[in-house]
């Protein structure tokens, strides 16, 4: 028995429900059941949400409220009016901040936040408890599809350097195991001399399974290969987050760890934009967040199964909203049914950053 799965499931998450006003189990419960939701309860609950977020966007957000000419076709038909709102880039939004704060947003329940800057300068934003809520009850959502709990004992082999600084904390090393029962494998830990040490750290904790970067991941199971060296256990998944998952990467890892590989596509300023099923669908958090492919040059919509830029509208995110953020990445939309048998949309395609 996994005591600290057991600690984190029946007493820790109940815990930051009552004392903090943590509503992720609550959330997971509702995505949850939208999974059975046919096409047409989809479309319409997610009318309904768009409604009351340009509603929103127009008599609250400084930026948007030059659009409230628009109110009536948006009470009527949302989805339309929201591509008559303009395309916003990163640069846009740095140069026009604070304009996208919410009027009425609680400044005490702020979170700062920032996207990596793998392509530029890192972007800064403001998030609240809700936006939070709704990104992890996504990400355990699509984790469930592998057998896997927010309690399930996990290694991650991460790559971000800020991560890194929290990790060299004998306090936080101590609270990420006791409050998400998992460690971290660094990537810049990663030297063929050392793997027999990662390996024997990794069956000593004995995940269910693991979670990092898809580049730290391969370098990971190419020094397995290389050596080859052998996991030693079974686990249940390797999840592949933050980067684009190539064919090649994923054959790699699949092979060294004997397991299959999950992808997960979010972004920090994006949420959980899509996850992969058992099928080898990515299915769109469709109750979440809207997407549009368009044009990378015209911004005309683009017919499914073509690739373009992405937009993505966080159908959450009413303290700092971006309507049709240029997210970077390069996707195209499917229009094919699953036979996982899920009503979520699929992403057919993801190809990588715009540049």
């Amino acid at each position: 028995m996994d005591r600290v799965k057991l600690f984190i499931e029946k007493f820790a998450y109940p815990y930051m429900e009552k004392r903090m006003g943590n509503q992720i189990r609550g959330m997971l419960n509702e995505l949850k059941k939208y999974e059975s939701f046919t096409p047409q309860q989809l479309t319409a609950l997610r009318k309904k949400k768009l409604e009351y977020l340009l509603t929103e966007c127009i008599h609250s957000v400084p930026a948007y409220e030059p659009y409230k000419h628009l109110e009536e076709e948006i009470k009527n038909n949302p989805a339309a009016a929201l591509k008559q709102f303009p395309v916003l880039t990163k640069d846009n939004f740095r140069e026009g901040f604070y304009s996208y704060l919410n009027k009425g947003a609680n400044a005490v329940a702020l979170v700062e936040n920032f996207t990596r800057g793998t392509t530029g300068e890192p972007v800064k934003f403001f998030m609240d408890r809700h936006m939070v809520g709704y990104y992890e009850a996504a990400r355990w959502r699509g984790l469930s599809w592998w057998g896997i709990t927010p309690g399930s004992r996990s290694v991650m082999i991460w790559g971000n350097p800020s991560d890194y600084e929290k990790y060299g904390s004998k306090t936080y090393r101590r609270r990420e195991k006791l409050l998400k029962n998992r460690i971290m494998i660094p990537d810049i830990a990663l030297k063929a001399e050392e793997m027999e040490s990662h390996l024997r750290d990794i069956r000593e904790f004995s995940p269910e399974y693991v979670y990092g970067y898809a580049s730290a991941l391969h370098l990971f199971s190419r020094l397995m290969l290389e050596q080859n060296l052998n996991l030693g256990l079974q686990i249940k998944a390797v999840v592949s987050t933050a980067e684009i998952l190539h064919d090649h990467e994923r054959e790699d890892i699949e092979k060294a760890f004997g397991c299959p590989v999950v992808n997960e596509y979010g972004a920090r300023d994006g949420g959980i934009i899509a996850y992969q099923c058992r099928e080898g669908s990515m299915h769109i958090s469709a109750e979440n967040v809207v997407l549009e492919v368009v044009d990378p040059v015209s911004l005309e919509t683009l017919p499914k199964g073509e690739i373009g830029a992405l937009l993505v509208t966080d159908l959450n995110n009413y303290v700092m909203p971006r309507l049709r953020y240029r997210i970077g990445d390069r996707a195209a939309l499917s229009e094919k049914f699953c036979p996982c048998g899920m009503g979520l949309p699929v992403l057919e395609k993801l190809e990588g950053r715009e540049d």
